[in-house]
């Protein structure tokens, strides 16, 4: 099963101020792969390196975690570093849609993480869902 996620300008653009706030901090769940993923899965966040998936109504439940492949960790690194090299939060934001441009990337699970996501939710629910979504697209 193969995860494909699609970070469109769109999603660029709603998460432009992620992590401009004095003291964000690493995790979060409104960045450019975080808002794509909140598509099928709601509960959702991204650290520099992964994708965590929550089930249930909260972070208190079954989880499952997804290894960013070394595009996405890239992206990410960009995404970041453009609140680094300004001072200005404003500024940070436009650097990031001057600078950084769409781009896809697949996440292949493991058989481990299948059964994780099907123990969760149900093929035929995983499959509606996925067909909803604009950003995300599912390879079974």
């Amino acid at each position: 099963m193969k995860i494909e996620i699609n970070c469109s300008q769109e999603l660029l653009e709603k998460s432009k101020y992620c992590g401009t706030e004095m003291g964000s901090s690493k995790i979060t769940d409104n960045c450019w792969i975080a808002l794509a993923v909140q598509e099928v899965f709601p509960i959702s966040q991204v650290t520099e390196k992964s994708a965590g998936i929550f089930f249930g109504k909260d972070k208190y439940g079954a989880f499952l975690r997804l290894s960013l492949p070394k595009l996405a960790t890239t992206m990410i690194n960009l995404f970041d570093g453009c609140v680094e090299l300004v001072s200005m939060y404003e500024q940070a934001a436009t650097k990031r849609l001057e600078t950084l441009t769409p781009f896809s990337f697949e996440i292949e699970l493991t058989e481990e993480q299948e059964n994780i996501l099907l123990e969760n939710i149900s093929l035929p629910d995983l499959t509606e869902c996925f067909a909803k979504s604009k950003h995300l697209t599912l390879t079974v």
